[in-house]
């Protein structure tokens, strides 16, 4: 396994129906509106989005890759409502 995924790799990942749908799934039934919601190893953020969308009122999208980058791109695109934030962050490996 790779120490770091590439965003192909993600990308692979989230193409991947049932395992997506699943994903979705758990996130929109136990997500609930107001809730504070962390995703650790997030990638470029998708589920952190997903849960956004089922109505988080903050998202906190933890991952130490360059990745994190690309998140939060797709972060600032997404996140249409000022109230639901997904707040990617870097973190440093000690």
């Amino acid at each position: 396994m790779p120490d770091t995924y590439s965003l192909r790799d993600f990308g692979a990942m989230i193409a991947d129906g049932p395992r997506f749908t699943a994903y979705s799934q758990a996130i929109t039934s136990a997500v609930r509106p107001g809730d504070v919601v962390l995703e650790i190893g997030c990638g470029p953020a998708v589920f952190a989005l997903l849960a956004c969308r089922a109505g988080a009122r903050r998202v906190f999208a933890v991952d130490t890759a360059d990745i994190i980058d690309f998140a939060r791109k797709l972060a600032r695109r997404q996140c249409l409502r000022r109230s639901h934030r997904v707040l990617p962050v870097r973190l440093s490996q000690a």
